[in-house]
């Protein structure tokens, strides 16, 4: 005698729940990389100014002039305005460069 088969759920196998499969696996492993990408920048990050462009870009958070090379011409007024606004929430500058990596680093990732 054949036994009956049981039925198979719909829903389980739905074309419609796979996007949702697959947008729960990107968050999960963007999360992971984000959280990399945290972990390497912070343990990484130097504790002083290196490079006379990372304190030229230091000068343009007090005063944006190209011209006297704070920072040096074409002025990058974008990335000065980013460091701006996360400077007016870090406070010390050197962690102010981290933010703003992590923060384009994220972006890029996206």
């Amino acid at each position: 005698m054949i036994e009956p088969v049981a039925p198979i759920d719909a829903d389980a196998t739905s074309p419609r729940r796979a996007p949702a499969r697959c947008f729960q696996k990107r968050l999960i492993w963007g999360s992971i990389l984000c959280l990399g990408l945290t972990i390497s920048r912070w343990v990484l990050a130097p504790h002083y100014l290196i490079t006379f462009d990372e304190i030229n870009f230091a000068l343009a958070i007090e005063e944006f002039s190209p011209p006297k090379h704070q920072p040096q011409p074409p002025g990058y007024p974008v990335f000065v305005a980013l460091l701006k606004l996360v400077a007016s929430v870090v406070g010390k500058i050197e962690h102010v460069f981290l933010v703003a990596a992590l923060i384009l680093s994220a972006i890029s990732m996206g």
